[in-house]
């Protein structure tokens, strides 16, 4: 197959642009020790994802990454670190978030479940559980960027759901669970890049 990705395509609102890929060495030490950590192979990560600042509802985080490795025979989501109020977060997924395993071919599939928890200071817990289905579907050359690359084409499929507890409204406190709307995302992989093309 050929895909043929045009710069119109490429404006901002169709990608998701501005997400800063960066060295784990290069995000805040008090994450570092979860997935920085050589003493702890599933967890310890090769790159991360961050932005300065994410909102959840009416709570605002600070210096968010999520934590990648894709290194032995996984390419999967390790966990996160956040700060809330100047306060970091951290959390590892409990079974890691496999996007696909290594090496990856034409026709290849697979599945995995994954939870992440972790409290909000003064504020409660936050969880989320999933399950995450995947297909390489499709190979071939992606052109882009006046560029072309050797790719396989990756589709996910992810159901989650989140839980939400907390003490806000009195000692007592109350929690909920939702279902998420089911996502599901495409990656183009080559070779070159130790994350997706496009």
């Amino acid at each position: 197959l050929t895909w043929n990705v045009g710069f119109d395509l490429l404006q901002p609102g169709n990608l998701n642009a501005g997400i800063a890929c960066v060295d784990v060495d290069d995000t805040p030490i008090a994450y570092q020790f979860m997935f920085n950590n050589p003493f702890d192979p599933d967890h310890n990560s090769d790159f991360a994802y961050g932005v300065d600042q994410a909102a959840v509802a009416t709570i605002t985080f600070e210096d968010a990454y999520q934590y990648y490795k894709n290194s032995g025979n996984v390419y999967s989501v390790t966990g996160l670190g956040l700060s809330f109020s100047g306060i970091p977060v951290v959390a590892q997924n409990n079974d890691t978030d496999v996007l696909y395993d290594i090496p990856l071919n034409y026709n290849m599939n697979g599945a995995s479940t994954s939870s992440l928890a972790f409290d909000i200071p003064g504020v409660g817990y936050y969880g989320v559980d999933q399950t995450r289905t995947y297909e390489c579907d499709g190979w071939g050359t992606l052109n882009i960027y006046d560029q072309s690359f050797q790719t396989l084409r990756v589709r996910s499929v992810v159901n989650a759901t989140d839980s939400l507890f907390t003490t806000l409204f009195g000692n007592t406190g109350f929690g909920f669970s939702f279902p998420r709307p089911e996502s599901i995302t495409y990656e183009w992989l080559s070779t070159e890049f130790i994350e997706p093309v496009l």
